[in-house]
Parts: structure tokens; C-alpha cells; sequence
């Protein structure tokens, strides 16, 4: 039986901080630094982020509301990965959590112009149809009339053929 190796969490917190606060160097590159499988460092990721337990201390992204992150994004959008590192260190943050920001944010751009898109011609369309509705009504409506009409001419034509012109009254 092969016997697996047990890591203290300060060691994984560690680790995982370490990882998360160099964006620079890849999880394989971590991993091979500290003599431990990716698969398990990517597992303390994992647990990390599912928990607040050892290694992720998100005090401050929570707190945050989607304005500050925005304008995190924008303020370390021309910063390349090392300031990005830094500023993240200084201000208690993960590189990782900037990259979330960005993605929900590109995301709730691209659902929220196609959602009020869609919704304005959708309302748009339900209104053409009513008016198509109304419009067929009314033209039906007329059109019974009109043939009404062209059917009592013809029967008023037919009348004075047979019987001729009525004779008015004195």
C-alpha cells in the first residue's frame, strides 16, 4: 500500500498564497518548486476557494461593492502582472479575484445588452403583432361591408332591370 504524504496547513496556505499572490509563475512551476504534485496543489486551490478555510482570506474583495471593483479593474488594467502582484499584496487581494472581477464584468456587459435587447424587441414585436391584430379585425370588418354593399347594388340593378324605375309617390 502506498502511503500518502500529509501536508500541515500552514504549509498549504503557503503554498497557495504563493501561488496566487506571483501570478507570473505557472501552478506547474509552484508545484515542482515545492516538491508536491499539481493535482494537489490545484486541489488546495479548489478547497480554497470553496472555503474561507486555510488559505484565502477574502476580507476585503467582500466588502467591496461592484463599483470599487470596477474601478480596481480600471486602475490596474494598464499595470503589467508584477505592479498587479503588488498592488493585490498591498491592498489584500489575489490577482486571481481580479481576473473573476473581469470576467463577471465582461459578462454581465454581454448578457445585460443582449437581455434589454432582446426584451426591447420582444415588446416591440408583441406590439407589431397587436396592431397586425387590429388592423386584420378592421380590415376583415370592411371587407364584409364593401361586399355587403357591392351585393345590394347588384340586387338594386337587377330590381329596376326587372321592374323598372320605381315610381315616386304624390
Amino acid at each position: 500500500m502506498v502511503g500518502y504524504a500529509k501536508y500541515s496547513d500552514e504549509f498549504k496556505k503557503a503554498i497557495v498564497e504563493k501561488y496566487l499572490s506571483n501570478s507570473e509563475n505557472s501552478a506547474s512551476f509552484i508545484a515542482r518548486e515545492a516538491a508536491i504534485p499539481v493535482s494537489t496543489l490545484k486541489n488546495w486551490l479548489n478547497k480554497s476557494k470553496e472555503s474561507k478555510g486555510f488559505a484565502m482570506n477574502k476580507k476585503n474583495s467582500k466588502k467591496l461593492k461592484p463599483e470599487e471593483k470596477f474601478d480596481i479593474l480600471v486602475l490596474t488594467s494598464s499595470m503589467n502582472e508584477a505592479q498587479k502582484s503588488e498592488y493585490c499584496r498591498s491592498h489584500g487581494l489575489y490577482p486571481e479575484e481580479l481576473e473573476e472581477w473581469k470576467s463577471e464584468c465582461i459578462k454581465s456587459f454581454k448578457t445585460g445588452s443582449k437581455d434589454s435587447d432582446n426584451n426591447k424587441q420582444r415588446s416591440k414585436e408583441k406590439e407589431l403583432e397587436r396592431e397586425i391584430k387590429t388592423l386584420e379585425k378592421d380590415l376583415n370588418r370592411k371587407d364584409k361591408a364593401l361586399s355587403e354593399t357591392a351585393a345590394l347594388l347588384v340586387l338594386k340593378k337587377k330590381a329596376q332591370a326587372i321592374w323598372g324605375e320605381p315610381e315616386e309617390e304624390k
